[in-house]
């Protein structure tokens, strides 16, 4: 198969590339090879992101490929370095720079790369953090999903979810991250049950019965909610005063 990737004839040649995805790491040289043909580059990308951590010595060519590529290839080439993982570190500086490209679907895919190949929390939690707060949808749920990766871990990043909750098109995708978060401040969940939303406020109350008693602050907001409309908010915000006062 590797011999097939030499052949100058594209009918040939191109069949084979996708099947390289499952081969070993000794398949990534054959496959820079074929880099030089610009019609030939994104199933090459894609066959090298599915090689995973074995493609590492195909970064430098890729990174290469990056100022004179085209949106399109631009995305292939930052989810194959998500896929190589922290074997792609060469590439954090243009990782870094295209999550603040003009190009949403080039941004989104960079926090996807940046998630993946950053290994350093410290680093990494602050950028998906702005990137929540980002114009565009797709690049706000590309950072949601990598802090939902993070869970416990990501606590500083539940303001901003919070504040993604009061967005129609965010809500399902921050709920997710914040159920993996697993918020543990009364404050911060007493402001979820102040946003007019059944399902954050029953996600809210949930959390607030799990901390049993930590969270009598929470009283006085779960026995307004006892009288809700939501049949099971109202069910819930009863259960979660019973554990928290002991009264079940």
């Amino acid at each position: 198969m590797i011999t097939s990737l030499k052949y100058k004839v594209p009918e040939v040649r191109r069949p084979a590339i996708p099947v390289m995805g499952r081969a070993p790491a000794g398949a990534v040289p054959a496959l820079l090879e074929g880099l030089g043909d610009p019609n030939d580059q994104p199933a090459i990308i894609d066959a090298l992101g599915r090689i995973g951590g074995g493609a590492e010595a195909a970064v430098p060519r890729l990174v290469e490929l990056l100022p004179k590529a085209s949106p399109g290839v631009q995305v292939k080439i930052y989810g194959a370095f998500a896929q190589i993982g922290a074997g792609a570190k060469a590439a954090l500086p243009s990782i870094t720079q295209a999550s603040k490209s003009s190009n949403a679907d080039v941004r989104s895919a960079a926090i996807g790369a940046f998630a993946r190949v950053e290994q350093d929390e410290g680093t990494r939690l602050p950028v998906l953090i702005a990137a929540l707060g980002d114009a565009d949808a797709k690049v706000r749920q590309s950072a949601a999903e990598a802090i939902e990766r993070m869970g416990e871990r990501a606590q500083d990043a539940v303001p901003a979810l919070i504040a993604m909750l009061k967005n129609d098109g965010d809500r399902e995708i921050a709920l997710d991250a914040l159920r993996e978060v697993r918020v543990r401040s009364v404050p911060q969940l007493l402001e979820m049950l102040a946003i007019d939303q059944p399902e954050v406020r029953l996600f809210a109350c949930e959390r607030l019965g799990r901390m049993g008693r930590e969270a009598r602050e929470a009283e006085p907001a779960l026995r307004a909610l006892g009288g809700s409309d939501t049949d099971y908010v109202r069910r819930e915000a009863r259960r979660a005063l019973g554990r928290i006062t002991g009264r079940r």
